[in-house]
């Protein structure tokens, strides 16, 4: 290398270069990046969520909410297994400005497994994907939440006043409804309410209390219409007005009575069927039916049967033969027997007396007793030396207790005792003129080998100031026809009294709506006890055997012989 200025200095020349060299870097932009021509375009993302789902198969649509980043053009397209909007087979999607709406199909498809996918309209290499089950439809569950019969008391337990024919009554179901549901209630037919999307209230009228339907649990259930899926079944309690079982006096023979047309007796023995007893005119014509009442006397073995078709009074063998009848003017209630005597209320006229060894086929003599018109249920007992009827007047809310006796060779004699009013208790036109159809009316009475020898009991409801309803349990010295302290309360939905004889105390049968639960009275102390027996049975028909082992709870043909304890 030439020189011109002197010898090569290479310092010099080391300068000359290392400073173009610089020069070069910089003016190739690596220091500045002021020119934007080469920046990279930005990364576009979108996501899905949620990412799994499961929907029933014809039902309703699943959202997914889509999310698109890195582009301004945040549009996206929505398919299903690849199709875009989807078709029949796999389900459609319906694409918005933030989600995808899929609509699974009506028809289960194969597999049972689509996906839903949202695909970047910036970037169509970007998407994002949620996996969809298809599950098979579950009907929706019909629902009852409460069902009401018009005129009663709070609770799940009705009465009828009218034994023989309360006619329609106005029964309030309500609930949630879908479409196509149908209304199943036992013994009717089927009432379709479908079409109803929310929660709604079914009125419909049914005849509880006729010839052809006996007291029992009335049970109501809404299922679709082809029965396929059903709600829980909703118990309802048709309690009847008279305790439809009952033991022989010092036997373990029972009697259960089923109301209705035909009716039928059923006899037990032991705790075992021992037969069915059904009753006939002479001449093989079945008694019609629409019996309310029936009770065995000690001394004949005689069955009492109180009728409403025809209106009388009727005495049979226990093999059913018929013996005779006494005719009454109106429909009886309540009726006992004991020692030859019959006893039976009238209401509306009073109650009434007869020798049941008279009855032959001709009409015995009857002896009117002390009971106003409102006598409605009765009872019999020798607890303070002599047979004693002792009948509760639900208008009056007394009781009237009369001496009865039959002299040897002699004639039906009655004696009319003391009366008692009991405050506890509502009248009963006071009481149903606020719930027409809440009764529970009861008397008993403890013999002459009962702990609590002469002791009469009362039941009854109590119409309160904020228009519930209590039920009590008053209880009588039946010697000085007085009170013993203060009335007991008893639970809710009270409907049965049997008197437990071997124990001298009270029974008490209530009502869920599912069970019947128990409940004794000491009469001496007015204290209560819950029994832990129960039954699905509704105790209709409820009595304590002779020994106080067993207690019978009956309804219709059947009956429950369970632990007295």
């Amino acid at each position: 290398m030439n020189c011109p200025n002197g010898p090569w200095n290479m310092e010099v020349h080391m300068r000359l270069v290392w400073i173009p060299l610089v020069a070069i870097l910089v003016g190739c932009g690596g220091g500045s990046g002021s020119s934007g021509g080469n920046t990279p375009p930005p990364v576009v993302t979108i996501t899905i969520s949620p990412t799994t789902a499961s929907v029933e198969v014809g039902g309703s649509s699943q959202s997914f909410t889509v999310t698109v980043t890195g582009t301004a053009n945040t549009t996206f397209a929505c398919s299903v297994n690849g199709v875009v909007n989807g078709n029949a087979t796999v389900g459609t999607v319906a694409t918005s400005s933030t989600n995808c709406a899929y609509t699974p199909p009506a028809a289960m498809p194969n597999p049972a497994t689509v996906t839903v996918t949202a695909t970047s309209s910036a970037d169509a290499t970007k998407s994002a994907s949620a996996t969809v089950a298809i599950t098979a439809a579950q009907s929706s569950t019909p629902t009852i939440t409460s069902v009401v019969v018009k005129g009663t008391a709070p609770g799940t337990m009705f009465h009828g006043d009218n034994e023989y024919q309360m006619g329609l009554l106005d029964v309030q179901i309500a609930g949630s409804f879908p479409a196509n549901t149908t209304l199943v209630t036992s013994g009717y037919p089927d009432l379709a309410i479908g079409n109803q999307t929310a929660t709604t209230q079914v009125e419909i009228g049914q005849a509880f209390d006729t010839p052809h339907f006996a007291p029992r649990r009335i049970s109501y259930q809404s299922c679709t219409t082809d029965k396929s899926v059903c709600g829980n079944p909703f118990l309802f309690s048709f309690g009847g007005d008279q305790n439809t079982a009952q033991y022989e006096l010092g036997t373990n023979y029972l009697i259960q009575l089923q109301q209705g047309n035909p009716y039928a007796m059923y006899e037990f023995s032991n705790g075992v069927e021992a037969g069915t007893f059904v009753g006939e005119f002479t001449g093989g014509t079945p008694w019609p039916g629409g019996q309310s009442c029936a009770a065995i006397d000690n001394k004949t073995g005689f069955v009492v049967l109180v009728s409403y078709n025809p209106i009388a009074v009727a005495v049979f063998k226990q093999d059913g033969t018929y013996v005779g009848a006494v005719p009454t003017s109106t429909r009886a209630q309540g009726c006992a027997a004991r020692d030859g005597v019959a006893s039976f209320t009238q209401p509306g006229t009073g109650s009434f007396i007869f020798d049941i060894s008279k009855v032959n086929g001709t009409s015995p003599i009857q002896i009117q007793i002390a009971g106003g018109t409102g006598s409605w249920s009765l009872t019999m007992s020798n607890g303070v030396g002599t047979d004693e009827v002792y009948v509760y007047d639900r208008e009056a809310t007394t009781v009237y207790p009369t001496t009865v006796s039959i002299p040897a060779g002699g004639t039906l004699q009655a004696v009319p005792g003391t009366p008692l009013k009991l405050n506890e208790f509502t009248p009963a036109a006071q009481l149903q003129a606020a719930f027409p159809f809440v009764g529970g009316w009861y008397v008993g009475a403890f013999d002459m080998n009962s702990p609590n020898v002469g002791t009469v009991v009362v039941m009854g409801p109590h119409l309160n100031a904020n228009n519930t309803i209590n039920f009590a349990l008053a209880r009588i010295d039946g010697t000085t026809m007085t009170e013993i302290g203060a009335a007991t309360a008893l639970p809710q939905s009270s409907f049965r009294l049997a008197a437990d004889q071997t124990h001298g105390v009270a029974v008490v049968a209530s009502d869920d709506g599912i069970l019947t639960h128990l409940t004794k009275v000491d009469p001496s102390t007015g204290v209560a006890t819950s029994l832990t027996t129960t039954s699905p049975k509704l105790g209709v028909g409820l009595a304590i055997s002779p020994d106080g082992t067993t207690v019978a709870i009956c309804e219709q043909s059947g009956c429950d012989f369970l632990p007295n304890k």
